[in-house]
């Protein structure tokens, strides 16, 4: 059975940018390390908020890649109705699960106007991804939408829309839908013309260094302008496709021409059959790992301002680890299989 072994790897990299990014982020935001704060920001705010900051991009690319191919090659979801059943059953009961527990279990305290929002911590990704799979199905509904000109021009409009802050009712993670549709149908639209897409890039040597060089610019655009992200901002999304579009090729580049399996390396069939558990635990585990009570316990202020380093490094490798493990037990329960297989 063909399996798409560019979804594996970039999967599993999706995931371990995720977890390495809150991580670190823990060591400057909302007030966790007060004292070490600002020394943390300036080692790590670039490499965290710039160049880690395709990770969700990728993530929510690559989800409409394999989408289109469960679709399209494996027949899945033939009905409207079984898509809806489906994704309601896989995201949004997970997503009001584990927002409640993640409520009760840091100390906020049940909130159902939070909950029905769609917006809490890392978990609004679940709910917002609900949408783009309606949404792509509910594109296909038009007329010429099985044309390339249709799913092109789709494609630049729901770019254009990744610039206004446009106003939506906040319901279920539908309000982050303009931000994050444009990456799933991008994935959506490349799927099925992957390898003719493949070839051309290969064939015209120009796209891998003019991708290079619109990261590269865009890189050194923005980092000029941390101290005022509306003056980067309009830069930001090139920059995200450009190395998106990168590490797509890249990744397919390296397993069409190399002569080992390097990608059914067990490190990658791990990461990517637990990447859904690792993506809902991880960050709670964080949270709890520097809740104040944690900390007096395990004397974490004075790590954190002693090992500015490694400290951040072993709380990233901890929750990777912890995380995997949490997802490995849950997926041999009945419940975990139902919540996050």
């Amino acid at each position: 059975m063909k399996k798409l072994y560019d979804v594996v790897v970039i999967r599993s990299i999706a995931i371990v940018m995720v977890v390495a990014y809150h991580a670190y982020g823990m060591m400057y935001w909302d007030g966790h390390f007060p004292e070490t704060a600002e020394r943390y920001k300036d080692l790590y705010f670039i490499i965290n908020q710039y160049i880690l900051n395709f990770r969700m991009p990728l993530f929510v690319f690559i989800s409409g890649y394999l989408f289109s191919f469960l679709e399209s090659e494996r027949c899945k979801y033939p009905t409207f109705t079984a898509l809806v059943k489906n994704k309601f059953k896989r995201l949004i009961i997970p997503y009001l699960i584990f927002t409640t527990i993640y409520m009760l279990t840091t100390g906020m305290g049940f909130n159902l106007k939070i909950l029905l929002s769609g917006w809490l911590a890392h978990l609004w990704f679940i709910a917002t991804l609900f949408w783009c799979f309606i949404f792509t199905r509910l594109s296909g509904f038009f007329p010429y939408s099985h044309t390339l000109w249709f799913k092109c021009t789709l494609t630049a409009i729901s770019f254009i829309f990744l610039y206004p802050d446009i106003p939506m009712i906040g319901f279920l993670g539908i309000q982050e839908l303009p931000k994050w549709f444009f990456w799933f149908y991008l994935g959506y639209v490349i799927s099925p013309y992957r390898e003719q897409l493949f070839r051309y890039m290969s064939k015209r040597k120009i796209w891998l260094p003019a991708l290079t060089a619109v990261y590269s610019l865009g890189l050194v655009y923005t980092v000029t302008f941390t101290g005022d992200e509306k003056e980067s901002s309009w830069f930001i999304y090139p920059w995200q496709v450009s190395i998106v579009l990168l590490v797509w090729y890249i990744t397919n580049y390296a397993i069409k021409n190399s002569s080992k399996a390097w990608y059914e390396n067990r490190i990658f069939k791990e990461l990517n059959r637990t990447s859904y558990g690792i993506y809902v635990l991880h960050y709670w585990l964080q949270v709890l790992i520097v809740s104040s009570s944690v900390k007096q316990i395990l004397h974490l202020d004075e790590l954190a301002a002693n090992h500015v380093y490694a400290f951040p490094l072993i709380l990233f490798l901890t929750t990777l680890l912890m995380s995997y493990i949490g997802a490995k037990i849950l997926l041999k329960t009945a419940v975990g299989r139902f919540l996050i297989g």
